[in-house]
């Protein structure tokens, strides 16, 4: 009888237990507010509620507007130095309400240049003619990627499944990864293998499609040590329409005799005789091709797939010339600009 009675009274427990175990073990979710702010810009976005850990996207931001500048991402800081979120793209909701402040690039130093593709006689350092190339139209970057731009993106991208082995630099005396100081110095102290990593990271940014993918079709995210056999065996899908490096007969093509000289920053009224600045001075520039022997014979988009050792970086003081840098290098005298087709 004892025994009937023991587990009847275990079976009352159970089901006590049963009835509000849901509420013992599992927590409250909370529902949170994300709200837009202009960030000297003008124009209003509605926020948005949602329970934390639920996905939301992000507003696009195409209905706010700076006059002469262009939106670029959200940040959970005004300055930039918070997390980055990419407009239109889903994110967890936070585990608090947050404040989404837009980032804003002027537009000088995002302009691109249409360059119409043609046959020329890519030369070297002795003004030698090595082969001819004929070049897709593309549009270069008119300045060397900018420390405000490399940053603004450098914080979405961590903050989306990226990682770098360098937060790069302002200018030739900035601190890694510090705040922007203004908006005209150049990135350097970013390897090569950053910089594919960050044009794709710049192509999802500007609703595009990333170029440099792995052998399985996915964008390439870390630009890291950990990681260098994916970097250094990237495929470069031009279909797509992201940004990328240029290739060193692209650079060549778009190069003129312009000298601005090393300084670091850009002088935007100085541009060359094709309208792209800086081709012929400042610092060196990072090109997508591995260095080797030049081609032989009549060429379409030629570039150098390797992989061997080094990557070809471009300075137009003598626009036939070509150094090398490993892949993982980095120098307070290289940066890099950006194309795109």
């Amino acid at each position: 009888m004892k025994k009937y009675i023991l587990v009847f009274i275990l079976c009352i427990m159970a089901i006590i237990y049963s009835s509000c175990s849901d509420d013992i073990l599992t927590p409250a979710l909370n529902t949170n507010r994300v709200s837009y702010d202009s960030n000297t810009g003008s124009g209003v976005i509605d926020g948005i509620s949602e329970v934390e850990g639920f996905p939301v996207t992000a507003a696009s931001g195409a209905s706010l507007t700076k006059a002469g500048y262009t939106f670029l991402c959200w940040n959970t800081a005004a300055d930039g130095s918070g997390e980055g979120y990419g407009a239109g793209l889903s994110f967890l909701m936070p585990s608090e309400d947050t404040i989404l402040y837009a980032q804003w690039i002027e537009d000088i130093y995002i302009q691109e240049d249409l360059y119409t593709g043609a046959a020329f006689n890519h030369k070297d350092e002795t003004n030698a003619i090595r082969y001819t190339n004929t070049i897709t139209d593309f549009q270069l970057g008119r300045y060397e990627v900018t420390y405000e731009l490399w940053y603004a993106v450098y914080k979405y991208a961590i903050a989306n499944g990226y990682s770098f082995a360098n937060a790069g630099t302002e200018g030739t005396t900035g601190t890694a990864g510090d705040l922007p100081e203004t908006d005209s110095k150049v990135v350097t102290t970013v390897n090569w293998r950053d910089t594919i990593a960050w044009c794709n990271a710049y192509s999802e940014v500007r609703g595009l499609t990333p170029v440099y993918e792995n052998a399985a079709g996915s964008p390439i995210k870390d630009s890291r040590d950990s990681n260098s056999i994916e970097c250094d065996n990237v495929i470069y899908n031009t279909a797509n329409d992201g940004y990328s490096l240029p290739t060193s007969g692209e650079w060549q093509f778009a190069a003129s005799e312009a000298n601005d000289g090393l300084n670091a920053s850009l002088a935007p009224s100085d541009p060359n005789s094709f309208n792209t600045a800086n081709l012929a001075g400042n610092v060196w520039e990072w090109c997508f091709d591995w260095f080797g022997s030049y081609p032989a014979g009549g060429q379409i988009d030629y570039y150098n797939p390797g992989p061997s050792s080094s990557h070809i970086i471009r300075n137009g003081e003598n626009i036939g010339h070509r150094e090398w840098g490993n892949p993982d290098q980095t120098e307070n005298y290289i940066g890099f600009r950006i194309k795109r087709r």
